[in-house]
C-alpha cells in the first residue's frame, strides 16, 4: 500500500530546484482554477450517483497520474515517489459545524472506490474530531470541499512549519451554472520543491480531460 522509490539526484533534471526550495527559499506554490465539471454532474444523474465520490475519484485519478504530487523526503532528506497516495477527505457536521478528516484507500476503478467510499463513510461519517479514522498512511494528501461557496481563490499556509508540505493540498467549491456549462473551483497548494507553474498547468489540464471522460454515451 505504500511502496516507493527513491529519486537519484544525480541523474535528476530538478535537483538543483529541490535543493534551493527545500534548504534556501522553502516556499510553497498555489493555483486555483474553475473546470468545466458539466459532464461529471451529468454522468452522475444519469447513472444516479452521488457527485462527491466520483468528483474526489476524478481528483484521485489526476494526483496518481503526476510523479510531482506523490513526492516525500526519506529521514536522510532525500527525495521519494510513492507508488500510489491515498485521500484523506473531510466531512462536515451539521449539528456544532465541525469537520472531521477520514482516510480512505484510492482505487483506479471507480466501481471499487465508489463502494469503499460508502462504506467508510458509514462506519467513520458520524463519528467527531479532526481524525477518527486510525493508521492513516503516509502517503496521503488532503482534500476538502467547500460546497457553500464557489470561490475565486484559496491559498493554504503551514504556519510553523519548517517545511511546505511536498504533499498536494486540494480544496473544491460549489459548482454553479455558468453560459450553459457546471463550472467548479479547483484549488491546490504544494511545495515548490515538488511543483512548479508547469506542473500546476498540467494538474489542470490532466483534471479537466479527466472530467470531461465522464461524459455519458
Amino acid at each position: 500500500m505504500n511502496n516507493y522509490k527513491k529519486i537519484e539526484l544525480a541523474t535528476w533534471p530538478r535537483a538543483s530546484h529541490w535543493e534551493y526550495y527545500r534548504t534556501i527559499v522553502k516556499a510553497n506554490v498555489a493555483m486555483t482554477k474553475k473546470i468545466d465539471v458539466t459532464p461529471v454532474v451529468e454522468f452522475c444523474k444519469q447513472e444516479n450517483r452521488h457527485f462527491s465520490p466520483v468528483m474526489l475519484h476524478v481528483i484521485c485519478k489526476t494526483v496518481n497520474s503526476l510523479d510531482c504530487m506523490k513526492m516525500f523526503a526519506d529521514q536522510q532528506g532525500n527525495p521519494c515517489l510513492w507508488e500510489e497516495i491515498h485521500p484523506n477527505f473531510t466531512v462536515f457536521h451539521k449539528d456544532d459545524e465541525t469537520f472531521s478528516d477520514i482516510w480512505m484507500e484510492y482505487y483506479p476503478d471507480l466501481e471499487m472506490f465508489e463502494e469503499n467510499y460508502q462504506k467508510i463513510l458509514a462506519q467513520y461519517g458520524d463519528k467527531k474530531g479532526i481524525k477518527v479514522r486510525e493508521n492513516q498512511p503516509p502517503n496521503f494528501f488532503p482534500v476538502s470541499c467547500v460546497p457553500w461557496i464557489s470561490f475565486d481563490s484559496v491559498t493554504t499556509q503551514t504556519v510553523g512549519s519548517t517545511m511546505a508540505p511536498l504533499f498536494p493540498i486540494i480544496d473544491y467549491g460549489k459548482y454553479e451554472l455558468d453560459h450553459g456549462k457546471y463550472r467548479m473551483p479547483v484549488s491546490i497548494s504544494i511545495s515548490h520543491a515538488a511543483m512548479d507553474g508547469f506542473h500546476l498547468a498540467k494538474f489542470f489540464e490532466i483534471l479537466q480531460r479527466n472530467a470531461d471522460a465522464m461524459k455519458p454515451e
